[in-house]
């Protein structure tokens, strides 16, 4: 399967540094591709499979990833199954000035050296407030072009500093990602109040390893 390259001048706008879809009822993302800027994508419903960099990885409902240039990557759905996304790219020049701002404390090279791109799994609270984040984008009047450049910069950092702070590297060596889905699991107060019988349930794991 050939690789699609997508080059920023030929997605991204120049004056805003941003390109932003949303896509609702994706059935089919099986173009393998890379792109020489950036990217973070919400999976804002359902589940797929990411295939990158060689490797096959699960997506859920609530996964946040962050994609660096040259990351070579496409999406698969399993049966009848649709999901929805939010992409927003952005230059390289625009990561650099935001980690520049944040200082050598925030350690960027954590983001781009490893070999698959970071991905977290969002809790219902944060998975709902990150697309509510990114749709108020919609609102901004399309010609108020420093505005909307303003605005992008301002989310951006919101989800670097608060999604993939250098503490966030430490906790997921620490906790595997199925173990945080099912503590945003019982969040919820229907698994709460059946307790340790739905921990179980949703776990997907034995008894013993739970």
């Amino acid at each position: 399967m050939d690789i699609v390259h997508f080059l920023e001048n030929e997605i991204i706008d120049p004056a805003t540094e941003v390109h932003y879809n949303y896509l609702t009822q994706v059935k089919t993302l099986a173009q393998i591709h890379d792109h020489e800027f950036y990217e973070m994508f919400l999976l804002v419903y359902g589940d797929a499979i990411h295939h990158v960099n060689g490797k096959t990885v699960g997506l859920q409902e609530g996964s946040l990833v962050f994609m660096r240039p040259r990351d070579i990557h496409y999406y698969e759905l399993t049966g009848e199954n649709t999901c929805g996304i939010i992409n927003l790219a952005f230059p390289v020049r625009t990561f650099k000035a935001l980690t520049d701002y944040l200082g050598e404390g925030f350690m960027p090279e954590r983001l781009l050296g490893s070999e698959l791109p970071p991905t977290v799994l969002l809790s219902k609270h944060d998975r709902e407030e990150a697309a509510g984040r990114l749709e108020s984008l919609n609102i901004l009047q399309r010609n108020d072009k420093q505005r909307i450049k303003t605005e992008v910069r301002i989310l951006i950092m919101e989800f670097l500093t608060k999604y993939f702070p250098p503490a966030r590297e430490r906790r997921s060596e620490r906790i595997p990602a199925w173990l945080e889905h099912l503590m945003a699991e019982m969040q919820k107060k229907e698994n709460f109040t059946a307790g340790l019988s739905a921990m179980h349930a949703l776990s997907g794991k034995s008894q013993g390893h739970l």
